[in-house]
C-alpha cells in the first residue's frame, strides 16, 4: 500500500472518530448522561491517527517560506510551551486526578488539532469530511424536534446543539455550487433553522456569526469569476434575494416587535464586562503571563460562575473566558495570539483572492469568520466546525490546491 493510501485511510478513520465523538456529545447534551470511558477512548484513537498521519513524510504538503514559516515557528513554539506548563498538573494523578481526566478527555486532542496544518491537502479528504458532515446534519433533526417545545417557550436555549453544526452548515452553504438541488435545499433548511434560533433567542454573537456566512455567500455569488457561477449568476442573485426574503420573514415571525433582540443589542458587552474586568485584574497586560500564557490548564481568579464553595471563600479559578481572543492569551499568550491573527489574515488573503476555485475561497471565508466568531465566543472546541477551521489553513496555504479548477473539484466532491 502506497503512503498516500495509508494517509487517506488514517484520515478517514480520524474523521469517522470525530463524527462519533460529536454524536456522543449531542446525546450527552440532550439526555444528560455521561460516557467518559467511551469518550476518552475515542479521543485517544483520534490523537493516535492524527499523529501517525502527519508522521508520514509524504503527507507534508510543502516547505514553509518567508513570513509564513516564521509565524508557524512562533505558533508551535508557544503551543509546545503551553503543553510544557501543563505537564506538572498531570504527572502526579494522586494530586491532580481531575486535571489528568481533563487532559485525557479533552486537552490531548484539542491541543493536537493545529497539527492538521502539516497534512498535505487533498480533495479526497474534504470529500470524506463532507460525507460525514451531511450525516451529522441529518442526525441533528431528531434533536431539534425534541428541543422544539422548550425552544419556543424560551425555557431552554439549545445553543450548544446549534453551534455543533453551525459552522458545518454554513460552510456547506458556501460550497453549495458543487452540489445537486436536493442537497442545496437540505442545506438551506438547516441554515434557516439556525437563523430562526439566533433571531428568536436574540443571540447577538450568533447573528454576527451566521450573518458573516451569508455576506461571504453573497460576495462569492456576485463577484467570483468561475464557470460554476458565470453561467448562472442571475439565478444566484435570485437565490440571494430568496435567502434575504426568507430571513426577513423568519425574523418578523419570531420577533414581531424586535424588542428582545434590540434590548440585548443595546447592552453591548455588559453581560461579560465583569468577567473581563476580573480577567485583566488577574492577568495584567504587562505581565509575563499575558505575553506567554499560563499553559493548557491556565486559570484566572473570578467570583462569577464558580461553585458555591468557592463563592463563600471569596472567589475561585476559571479556565474559560467567554471570548476566543482572551482564551488564546490565557493558554498561549499574546505573542501567540498576534501570530495567529496575522497568519489567519495572510491565509485568508491567499485563499480568497489568490485561488482559482470556490473551495479554497470558502475555506478562507471560514478562517475569517472564525476571527469574527472569537469576538463573542469562538472558543477552541472538539467539534466538526473547529476541526474544519484548523484544516482550512492547509487548503489555503497550498499553491497546488488553490490552482485546482472548480470542475475538477466538483467531480471530487460529488
Amino acid at each position: 500500500m502506497h503512503n498516500y493510501e495509508i494517509t487517506l485511510k488514517r484520515f478517514k478513520n480520524l474523521i469517522l472518530l470525530i463524527f462519533i465523538f460529536t454524536i456522543i456529545r449531542l446525546f450527552e447534551y440532550r439526555f444528560e448522561f455521561n460516557l467518559p470511558l467511551v469518550r476518552y477512548s475515542i479521543i485517544s484513537l483520534c490523537t493516535f491517527f492524527l499523529l501517525t498521519t502527519i508522521s508520514i513524510k509524504e503527507s507534508f504538503k510543502y516547505r514553509f517560506k518567508g513570513i509564513t514559516a516564521f509565524l508557524i515557528f512562533i505558533l508551535f513554539s508557544f503551543w509546545l510551551y503551553s503543553i510544557f506548563l501543563g505537564l506538572p498538573d498531570i504527572t502526579d494523578p494522586n494530586i491532580n486526578y481531575i486535571k489528568l481526566k481533563q487532559f485525557i478527555g479533552e486537552k490531548v486532542l484539542l491541543f493536537s488539532l493545529p497539527l492538521l496544518l502539516f497534512i498535505r491537502p487533498e480533495p479526497e479528504y474534504l470529500r470524506v469530511f463532507i460525507k460525514y458532515a451531511y450525516i451529522l446534519l441529518y442526525a441533528l433533526i431528531p434533536f431539534l424536534i425534541l428541543d422544539l417545545s422548550p425552544f419556543l417557550t424560551r425555557e431552554n436555549s439549545p445553543e450548544g446543539l446549534i453551534r455543533a453544526t453551525a459552522g458545518v452548515s454554513g460552510f456547506l452553504l458556501l460550497i453549495s455550487h458543487y452540489f445537486k438541488t436536493l442537497k442545496k435545499i437540505f442545506i438551506l433548511i438547516i441554515y434557516l433553522i439556525s437563523l430562526l434560533f439566533m433571531l428568536y433567542h436574540a443571540r447577538r454573537n450568533m447573528v454576527l456569526y451566521f450573518g458573516s456566512f451569508f455576506i461571504f455567500y453573497c460576495y462569492i455569488n456576485l463577484f467570483s469569476n468561475t464557470i460554476l457561477i458565470n453561467s448562472r449568476r442571475w439565478k444566484n442573485v435570485l437565490n440571494i434575494f430568496f435567502f434575504t426574503a426568507m430571513g426577513g420573514i423568519v425574523f418578523l415571525l419570531s420577533n414581531p416587535d424586535f424588542s428582545l433582540f434590540i434590548e440585548k443589542s443595546s447592552r453591548g458587552m455588559e453581560s461579560r464586562e465583569g468577567l473581563i474586568e476580573q480577567y485583566f485584574r488577574d492577568i495584567s497586560p504587562w505581565s509575563n503571563d499575558f505575553f506567554t500564557g499560563r499553559g493548557m490548564f491556565g486559570t484566572f481568579f473570578s467570583t462569577l460562575n464558580v461553585s458555591e464553595e468557592d463563592k463563600i471563600g471569596g472567589g475561585g479559578l476559571r479556565d474559560l473566558i467567554e471570548n476566543g481572543y482572551l482564551q488564546l492569551i490565557l493558554n498561549f499568550g499574546f505573542i501567540y495570539l498576534f501570530s495567529f491573527i496575522l497568519i489567519s489574515l495572510i491565509t485568508f488573503y491567499r485563499g480568497f483572492f489568490k485561488s482559482n476555485n470556490l473551495l479554497a475561497k470558502s475555506c478562507a471565508a471560514l478562517i475569517f469568520i472564525n476571527l469574527i466568531d472569537m469576538i463573542g465566543w469562538g472558543l477552541p472546541e472538539l467539534s466538526f466546525r473547529y476541526f474544519l477551521v484548523c484544516f482550512s489553513f492547509s487548503f489555503c496555504l497550498s499553491n497546488n490546491f488553490r490552482n485546482y479548477s472548480d470542475l475538477k473539484l466538483k467531480n471530487f466532491v460529488n
